[in-house]
């Protein structure tokens, strides 16, 4: 069977055991206030939103997000414009996103978790004079706010009064949500959704995950980061759970996914692997169908861990996508699924959509042919939030009558003959390392393909004053531990010289940001003690072994080195041997070649060399002197 169509098989039987499922209207025509109305007429006693013994019903959402709409526009009267929600991981966040679209604004997301000078810098760049937050977060809020913000705590506002719906008209075409993807430095970047864009959007993540009344849909992530799976589900009359996995630990994790009975559950790739053989004896009382990885890429090793760990009735989502144009890619796993390559496929087009693979030209690749990804769809983002230049660089329309719109994504990747996109990572990934042109996403993954290892994170490295070098983060599996000569060599003969990491450094468990991705600023920097070699340290124990150390030491960067540590275990490479011969040459007069560093790749065993060289040396000139002495006398 081709690969696109079992993977319309697998979608087609992964429907919730209820069978409620039927397709949505593709007429992208009504706002998002509208679609929620729609819902809560047909499904207006299903439990819409849950956190832990919390539960709203679609009807009394729609109550409460009536009662804050109607605050707002007594405030702040019926212009467009954007308002600003401040609140933890809770589900009153939901009824401020309601309450803000039906009095006709549109919306921003603040994390209060984030830095303050962060949050500030979003608040100053989108404009926000009115902050929606309850009493939970009400306190912090205080602190980011001057006095040109008001504050509405809707925890003062929610009663059980039938509040109607404000009597105003929206634009499918208004916009809904400022969502911003960055802050940390510089001017925020701010993408500008409209309620078209949504509405649009989510229809197409609904219908892939065949979404029903029936689904309970789990959300481990920040809100930031989660605007579309909060809107799959008031599109669908799902149960939406919120549960802040970043603050409990894993069993907590997998006892909520059972309590709460959750179906589909979008998982960053890093708390599903903390997670994965926990769940293996729990597997029977899961009720998860669909698990959508997030976070990373998705690696061969985390099929195995889904195909070893999780119900034979669930699979396993992955894909591509940007918060400028949701889902634009989706690839599904099942327990047959076989995977064979390093890289795993980011799956075939989502619908309404087409990827396109473009050259540095401008020209489109042929298949299997490296390029930029171009997501290409008739309706996505506006483009950023005061940001025109940075729109028209990202954003262009086809030639086509009428025209699409066309995404630069900025990633790199190719498409194989059938149309299924394959992701290699950012632009920025593509690092080069002694003037050649490497792709980290590719070293990450033969790492993850070698025995013992759980996780690897490869950066590039630079000191002032020194060479950028390309170090690999290693967590091992349990039971396992770091052997760096092994690594090495079973990395040279599957990488190319220049894209085998110089250091490798075991972490028992990488850091994370507020999304769930591994946190790569937060990695810890490599220090200059000796790393963790197979064998132990053997001081020098010659005149010429001290001097050789202390040259090695100079040129690594490393304190302590061993007669016996390898060059290349060091984190050596072929500028640094370079610089230990010329010093080799001062120190001794001995003229070596690079090449002996990885021949005669220790300290003894290039001492022994120049002992062998001198003496040879020594030799040759005392024959070549008694060869005048004879021929003189004769």
């Amino acid at each position: 069977m081709r690969d696109l169509d079992y993977q319309q098989t697998i979608i087609e039987r992964n429907i919730h055991p209820t069978g409620i499922y039927t397709p949505i209207d593709k007429a992208h025509d009504k706002t998002i206030c509208e679609c929620f109305s729609q819902i809560v007429a047909q499904y207006p006693h299903h439990i819409a939103l849950r956190q832990g013994s919390r539960l709203i019903d679609y009807r009394t959402l729609d109550r409460f997000s009536n009662q804050v709409a109607q605050h707002i526009l007594k405030i702040r009267g019926p212009q467009s414009e954007p308002v600003a929600l401040c609140f933890l991981s809770d589900i009153d966040l939901l009824i401020g996103v309601l309450g803000i679209l039906k009095a006709g604004k549109f919306f921003v997301l603040l994390d209060i978790t984030d830095p303050k000078i962060v949050v500030q810098n979003l608040l100053a760049d989108s404009t926000a004079t009115l902050i929606i937050t309850n009493q939970a977060a009400f306190a912090s809020t205080q602190l980011y706010a001057d006095k040109t913000h008001i504050i509405l705590n809707i925890s003062e506002l929610l009663s059980g009064d039938n509040t109607p719906a404000p009597n105003i008209q929206i634009s499918v075409n208004a916009p809904a949500v400022i969502l911003y993807t960055s802050g940390s430095t510089g001017r925020p970047k701010g993408i500008l959704k409209s309620h078209r864009a949504i509405t649009y959007e989510c229809r197409i993540n609904v219908d892939e995950f065949r979404t029903s009344g029936g689904d309970v849909i789990g959300l481990l992530k920040r809100p930031t980061n989660s605007i579309a799976v909060l809107f799959n589900s008031i599109f669908s009359g799902a149960t939406l759970s919120f549960f802040n996995s970043l603050q409990q630990s894993p069993i907590a994790t997998i006892d909520w996914l059972i309590q709460d009975r959750v179906t589909i559950v979008n998982i960053p790739c890093a708390i599903f692997r903390d997670i994965a053989e926990r769940i293996g004896a729990v597997k029977s009382q899961l009720q998860v169908r669909c698990i959508s990885l997030t976070g990373e890429h998705t690696l061969p090793s985390d099929v195995d861990l889904f195909q070893q760990h999780y119900p034979k009735t669930c699979v396993l989502r992955s894909g591509y996508g940007a918060n400028e144009a949701w889902a634009a890619t989706r690839y599904y796993f099942d327990h047959h699924s076989v995977t064979t390559q390093a890289i795993l496929p980011a799956g075939f087009a989502t619908l309404c959509t087409e990827i396109m693979i473009i050259d540095d030209d401008g020209h489109l690749c042929p298949a299997d042919v490296v390029g930029e990804i171009v997501i290409v769809r008739s309706i996505m983002a506006d483009g950023y939030w005061q940001n025109e230049p940075i729109s028209q660089a990202k954003f262009k329309l086809t030639d086509e009558n009428p025209p699409r719109r066309c995404y630069y994504t900025g990633d790199m990747g190719y498409k194989r003959a059938d149309g299924c996109l394959f992701v290699l990572g950012r632009k920025d990934y593509e690092l080069k390392v002694f003037g050649h042109r490497v792709n980290v996403v590719e070293i990450e993954n033969v790492i993850h393909q070698l025995e013992g290892i759980h996780t690897a994170i490869v950066t590039l490295f630079k000191e002032p004053e020194s060479d950028a070098i390309l170090i690999a983060y290693i967590q091992m599996q349990p039971n396992h531990r770091l052997d760096i000569s092994y690594l090495r060599s079973r990395l040279s003969a599957l990488l190319p010289p220049n894209s085998v990491p110089s250091r490798f450094i075991q972490i028992d468990r990488f850091p994370l940001n507020q999304s769930g991705k591994v946190d790569r600023k937060a990695l810890p920097s490599p220090n200059a003690e000796r790393p963790a070699l197979p064998n132990d340290y053997v001081a020098p124990r010659s005149v010429d072994e001290v001097i050789l150390a202390k040259i090695w030491s100079d040129v690594l960067k490393i304190p302590q080195i061993g007669v016996y540590d390898a060059f290349l275990d060091l984190g050596g490479h072929s500028l640094q041997a370079m610089r230990i011969i010329s010093r080799v040459l001062q120190e001794f007069n001995v003229e070596l070649t690079p090449q002996i560093l990885l021949q005669k790749k220790t300290i003894a065993e290039m001492a022994l060399t120049i002992t062998t060289k001198n003496a040879s040396f020594v030799n040759s000139t005392l024959i070549a002197s008694m060869l005048e002495e004879i021929e003189a006398s004769s």
